[in-house]
């Protein structure tokens, strides 16, 4: 009897830390399978199956998506959390799903970053200040979660989490782009398609373009010699932080971590990665305006530089052989 006893309690212990050890794995719609919303319903399919009101003049409209939004009647808990649902469509239904606090103040939007953490790591995490204002984002692009909060003066003024087919999509497109100009090597399925690393139409010199990623502008240059690719350079000044944040972990993802240095000289922050077996450097210079609490220094992003620089053409393979 003691020994069934014992059993018995050996499972129910090994259950309880079942439980608490390891979560259900997180999903874009996590706490609202319940509301029977799935990406791409029109707004007449979610009116015929919950009580909506429609709202012509939101007071935010995401990039993307047609004017106006459905408010759900019913408020959703999640993590004790109350919100209110709003759902936002583009051209192919459904994009949106966006939880709102109607009383900002009450609500702590970091309760949601906390609980998803542990599923998708650390979040890609932005602050932006302008005057007496504060934004800051959280995401997970690859997982289409954006959690964002807005301060005036201290004071909290907006709170909302958006489960996103539109903020997905932007990574997907982010990361084709960046493939475009990196190297073979690193496995992407449209490497090399801006700058090849060999082409018979161009001999020598330098070709350069205005390339925007992420909203921030830059300009894209391919020098080749003998037909053959001998640098690829993209500088991007005073770019958006959340392109420094998105081009960082997109290369993350897609090649591993690099060998970082960092250099503060003045009121310059340069942060190096450099990934040898790429030939790749990523530089990103930040202005020094705040000192952290390990006594490091950090500021607004001021410039991006990712290079590649490839052999020797005497060192280099023929692709293709040039036209005579």
């Amino acid at each position: 009897m003691a020994s069934t006893l014992a059993r018995f309690a050996r499972v129910l212990l090994l259950a309880a830390l079942a439980f608490v050890v390891l979560p259900a794995p997180a999903s874009a719609v996590n706490g609202l399978d319940s509301l029977g919303l799935t990406w791409g319903m029109t707004p007449e399919q979610v009116k015929a199956a919950h009580v909506t009101k429609y709202d012509k003049k939101p007071r935010s409209q995401p990039d993307g998506t047609v004017p106006g939004r459905l408010l759900m009647t019913k408020d959703v808990e999640m993590f004790g959390e109350r919100l209110e649902v709003a759902l936002y469509f583009d051209s192919s239904g459904l994009s949106i799903i966006r939880l709102e606090y109607r009383r900002p103040a009450q609500g702590n939007v970091e309760k949601l970053v906390e609980w998803y953490q542990p599923h998708w790591g650390e979040p890609l995490s932005t602050t932006e200040r302008e005057q007496g204002r504060k934004k800051k984002t959280w995401s997970w692009p690859w997982e289409g979660v954006e959690i964002r909060s807005i301060r005036d003066e201290g004071k909290i003024q907006y709170q909302r989490v958006d489960f996103s087919q539109e903020v997905r999509e932007e990574w997907t497109r982010a990361d084709a782009m960046l493939c475009s100009i990196l190297p073979m090597t690193t496995g992407c399925p449209f490497a090399g398609s801006t700058c090849p690393q060999q082409d018979s139409g161009y001999a020598d010199g330098r070709r350069e373009q205005e390339w925007t990623l992420l909203g921030s502008r830059g300009e894209l240059s391919c020098t080749y010699t003998g037909y053959r690719l001998q640098e690829m350079r993209l500088i991007i000044d005073r770019p958006r932080e959340k392109t420094s944040k998105w081009l960082e972990a997109l290369l993350l993802r897609r090649i591993g971590t690099g060998v970082q240095s960092r250099e503060e000289t003045g009121n310059t922050i340069k942060v190096e990665n450099d990934w040898a077996d790429h030939q790749l450097n990523l530089r990103v210079d930040r202005k020094a305006l705040s000192k952290k609490e390990d006594g490091s220094w950090t500021g607004p992003v001021d410039r991006i530089r990712l290079r590649m620089v490839l052999a020797a053409p005497s060192d280099q393979v023929d692709l293709i052989p040039p036209t005579q």
